[in-house]
């Protein structure tokens, strides 16, 4: 008897893990779930898994009629997993994440999504901003996702490398061309070793085109956009080849090339642009491996210093087509993406989508922000991703062909024809108004 009671209080134990902890649970383990529970099956992708599992654990708590089995993919794997699933009927999926709206469209257009328009309903504490931007994310007037986290960018530096300098630390507004001489002014030798002043992307990361998104450049192809993502790509080949004052894209040759916080934390890189998500990564690093190092951001640079847009791309939550518990999935993104998923979000130093003071004071006590994080939450101007699979197909075009030219495996005017007679071939491209 007292044999059969370990063996029942074991498997209650395991009944009821944490999100985190329960991965890949069993279908078949369902039945011994209560009846009148709910299962729903959440996918996003491993990077998420600290905070989305904490957010997951008290929505469990606050709705114990309901129970959510968590399925974090590694992001190599996710696209295919999320196709795969919907393609299928061997696995169940009620509520997934995409990493910004041009994926989001094209789930749309694979009916991968369901349409949420008459399940939302605005709360009286919406922030106006969070407002204005699901507004921004509706197709043809429908609502099919929910914002839950925003990126928004800024500059990172190294202190210790502009102490040894005794270069005054970047501050705003200051433009792309006075970013170009800080960053050769920090290139040079230290002790025997190279530093650059700014840090070479690998070429499939379109991160090269952040100086055109400055310029407001993000939701429509035309020929206007063109000419300044052809200004961006020039600038980034200048600044490895010609001014070497970041790493020639030819040397990001391997793996570890890629992984550009630690090219960061090693001291070879003074500064970099990147989003608030590396927030995260840095503090975790640094606390990992016990670093000494010293960081801090300043503002983006833009084409012009009072005329700089911020580039904002929001992750979303999407219900299922093939969600069992439509209703009970939106119930869980209400709460990932409204005021209390925020709230974890925040103290996990991640900038939620719902932005309030509360929110921004929780992001500025958290132990991952920068001294100036507010860089992060204050701009006039924003840019935001659009839910546009087209605009998603005519950037991978041009990746194609900027990340041969950053090669050297071809010159800026080949690359550029080529780019413009592939999108009117595929009519991507649209007439300036």
């Amino acid at each position: 008897m007292k044999f059969f009671l370990i063996i029942m209080i074991m498997a209650t134990c395991l009944l009821f893990p944490g999100c985190g902890q329960n991965q890949n649970i069993s279908v078949k383990e369902e039945e011994l779930i209560p009846p009148q529970t709910t299962v729903l099956e959440f996918y996003s992708w491993q990077d998420e898994q600290k905070y989305m599992t904490q957010a997951i654990d008290a929505f469990m708590k606050e709705n114990p009629d309901i129970r959510v089995n968590c399925h974090f993919i590694p992001t190599s794997e996710y696209g295919q997993t999320i196709s795969i699933l919907h393609n299928t009927n061997e696995k169940a999926i009620d509520l997934f994440a995409e990493s910004k709206p041009t994926v989001s469209a094209a789930d749309i257009k694979k009916n991968y999504v369901l349409d949420i328009t008459e399940l939302y309903t605005e709360k009286e504490n919406t922030p106006i901003s969070y407002q204005e931007m699901l507004n921004k994310l509706k197709i043809d007037d429908r609502l099919y996702m929910l914002p839950y986290r925003k990126s928004t960018w800024a500059v990172y530096y190294n202190k210790d490398l502009f102490d040894q300098a005794g270069i005054p630390y970047p501050e705003g507004p200051w433009t792309w061309k006075e970013y170009t001489e800080l960053a050769r002014r920090l290139t040079g030798t230290i002790d025997g070793r190279k530093t650059f002043g700014s840090i070479s992307f690998e070429v499939d990361s379109m991160w090269w085109r952040t100086p055109a998104r400055t310029a407001g450049i993000e939701n429509e192809m035309t020929e206007e956009s063109l000419n300044h993502f052809k200004e961006a790509a020039l600038w980034n080949y200048k600044m490895a080849y010609e001014y070497q004052a970041q790493p020639a894209y030819t040397d990001l040759t391997d793996v570890s090339s890629y992984d550009y916080a630690s090219r960061f934390l090693n001291g070879d890189i003074a500064m970099l642009y990147c989003g608030d998500w590396m927030m995260e990564i840095l503090a975790q690093q640094i606390e990992a491996k016990r670093i000494p190092f010293s960081y801090d951001i300043a503002p983006l640079p833009g084409m012009e210093a009072d005329n700089c847009y911020m580039p904002v791309t929001p992750a979303l939550l999407q219900v299922s087509s093939k969600s069992k518990h439509p209703k009970e999935a939106f119930q869980l993104a209400e709460y990932l993406a409204g005021e209390k998923g925020a709230q974890i979000l925040a103290e996990c130093g991640i900038q939620p989508a719902w932005d309030t003071m509360q929110i921004r004071q929780l992001l500025q006590n958290s132990d991952f922000a920068p001294e100036h994080i507010e860089y992060f939450l204050d701009y006039d101007m924003a840019v935001y991703t659009m839910p546009d699979e087209r605009m998603e197909e005519a950037l991978k075009v041009i990746n194609h062909y900027v990340g041969q030219y950053l090669m050297k495996e071809m010159d800026l005017e080949t690359a550029f024809k080529n780019i413009e007679s592939s999108l009117q071939e595929r009519r991507l491209i649209q007439n300036n108004e």
